[in-house]
């Protein structure tokens, strides 16, 4: 199908056109160069330095370093369809097509294979073709998938930090307030850093995705290279807010809690169970920090509640993409988890989320309780509500109703809401009516 590369060879006097295609900048809405740096950036580091001081001035150069340490999924890359499908059709009509890859030819020949729509391979500068084609297109920064990549629908998660605000009741304090609304933003900023950087390193698992291939970055609409710039400037921003306004005791819960994902995203997520508890922590780690912020202490009932309830729904999580794997006939990437261990993670969540709600229960029974509310046993009302919503939660994850984050779920979901509104209502009734 192809000839050598560096070389393209015709055979054939008949043929009346020559198509040449440019692979980085014609076939590919991403980089490969860049990607397989950064590939390499996060798994072995050093190497990824060597080959830019060795290598950087060359691109070809430094795109063959680097694949020496790096495989990549051509069959997964993000390929413009609209040149795809004019490469076809003028195969079709008996033009003889030729890939351009000057700066990638170490995945030309495997992408060429792939697609089976090419009769030749050039590395070097050529402009005798008939037609070229997309070859000096450039990639503009696309401000919405930027935003998208920073994703502000999970920001939803950080209005944790405002939980002892409201536990310890002290909204009545302006100061108090706004320390918890600055937290807020700076586990916003810190944890979109985080999302990007999970991105740059989940990249070839979430292209063979059912949904993940459709992020900004796993979809081309968002260049590697802007992920590098981008992740570094939010954990500074994040960092430098905190650092100005908040305790110093803050500042590390937010140092601990940005550990933490590092930890998460390069270790934890592959082990089993060891990534649900992390997660579990993590989101305990936004109460802790939130509590910090207006230097007020974490009830043990509380951190013992967010434990208990947050594993459930991690554990609600991988039975929801554990189900969507088995849907879908395909493994579940960059996981440790297999098919067979759906039974064990439906237990283990089950009891997470019953032990939530013996801890609450334990919490309204508590005698501190009641030198916060004025009728604490109005609180006893939010027992069977979350007994069941958990029960709820976890019917609809078994019947595979339940997408992959049940938080975000839950802002989809009218039951929810009235489950808020109840629980809402519960406590102040309790505070405020003897």
């Amino acid at each position: 199908m192809s000839g050598p590369v560096g070389t393209a060879q015709t055979g054939d006097a008949a043929v009346s056109r020559t198509l040449l295609v440019d692979l980085d900048r014609g076939l590919l809405k991403t980089n490969l160069t860049h990607e397989a740096l950064s590939a390499l950036m996060l798994s072995r580091p050093r190497a990824a330095l060597w080959a830019l001081a060795r290598h950087g001035r060359s691109p070809a150069a430094t795109a063959a370093a680097v694949a020496a340490h790096v495989e990549i999924d051509v069959s997964t890359l993000p390929y413009d369809q609209q040149t795809l499908a004019h490469v076809r059709a003028e195969r079709e009509r008996g033009a003889f097509i030729l890939l351009q890859a000057r700066r990638t030819t170490p995945w030309a020949a495997a992408v060429a294979a792939h697609l089976g729509c090419f009769d030749g391979i050039v590395s070097q500068e050529r402009r005798s073709a008939d037609a070229q084609l997309a070859q000096s297109r450039r990639r503009r920064l696309n401000p919405a998938a930027m935003v998208r990549e920073l994703r502000p629908h999970q920001w939803l998660k950080n209005l944790l930090v405002l939980v002892a605000l409201f536990t310890a009741q002290k909204l009545e304090h302006p100061t108090l307030v706004l320390h918890a609304l600055e937290m807020l933003v700076a586990f916003c900023l810190v944890s979109s850093s985080v999302y990007v950087l999970n991105d740059l390193a989940d990249l070839p698992a979430d292209r063979g995705h059912a949904t993940k291939h459709l992020r900004p970055l796993a979809s081309g609409q968002l260049s590697t290279l802007s992920a590098w710039v981008l992740w570094p400037l939010l954990a500074a921003a994040g960092g430098a807010l905190a650092a100005l306004t908040l305790p110093l005791s803050a500042c590390l819960w937010l140092l601990s809690y940005y550990a933490g994902t590092l930890f998460y995203t390069f270790g934890a997520k592959r082990q089993p169970i060891l990534d649900v508890i992390v997660l579990a922590g993590l989101y305990t780690v936004r109460i802790i920090a939130g509590a910090a912020a207006i230097d007020v202490p974490v009830s043990i009932w509380l951190l013992t509640f967010s434990m208990s309830i947050f594993t459930s729904l991690a554990l609600v999580k991988r039975v929801s993409e554990l189900t969507r794997a088995v849907e879908t006939g395909g493994p579940l990437r960059g996981r440790g988890y297999e098919v067979r261990d759906l039974t064990t993670l439906k237990s283990l969540g089950v009891t997470a989320s019953y032990a939530a709600v013996v801890v609450l229960a334990l919490y309204v029974h508590d005698p501190a309780t009641s030198r916060l509310y004025d009728t604490p046993s109005i609180l006893w009302a939010v027992v069977p509500v979350l007994l069941y919503w958990s029960s709820r939660l976890w019917l609809l994850a078994d019947r595979g109703e339940i997408d992959e984050d049940p938080l975000l779920f839950a802002t989809r979901d009218r039951i929810s809401y009235v489950v808020v509104l109840i629980t809402v209502a519960a406590f102040v009734a309790a505070k405020f009516f003897g």
